[in-house]
């Protein structure tokens, strides 16, 4: 099975992105399909704290590992997609 094709500046970045070791057990492909909140904060040009804002608060589906977050491809096409304002809200 082969991993779902990406649009260009996603590609590029997943294609560019160091690797990312961790103690927990995932698989190849769906490693391949995560972004680091590093990575998610260059796609959507905000600072790294406001993408990890957006990621601890729901507004980004992500998986913890560790003290880690992962970000779902899809997750990120997802909000691309309906976000109307990329800033999470202050008043948590």
């Amino acid at each position: 099975m082969s991993a779902p094709s990406l649009p260009g500046e996603l590609a590029s970045a997943v294609a560019d992105a160091e690797p990312v070791v961790y103690a927990v057990k995932i698989d190849a492909e769906t490693l391949a399909t995560m972004l680091t909140v590093r990575q998610l904060s260059e796609l959507l040009s905000l600072g790294y704290q406001t993408a990890l804002r957006l990621v601890r608060s729901g507004r980004i589906r992500s998986r913890k590992i560790g003290t880690h977050y992962l970000v779902p491809v899809s997750a990120y096409v997802e909000y691309q997609a309906g976000a109307d304002d990329p800033s999470p809200d202050d008043d948590e």
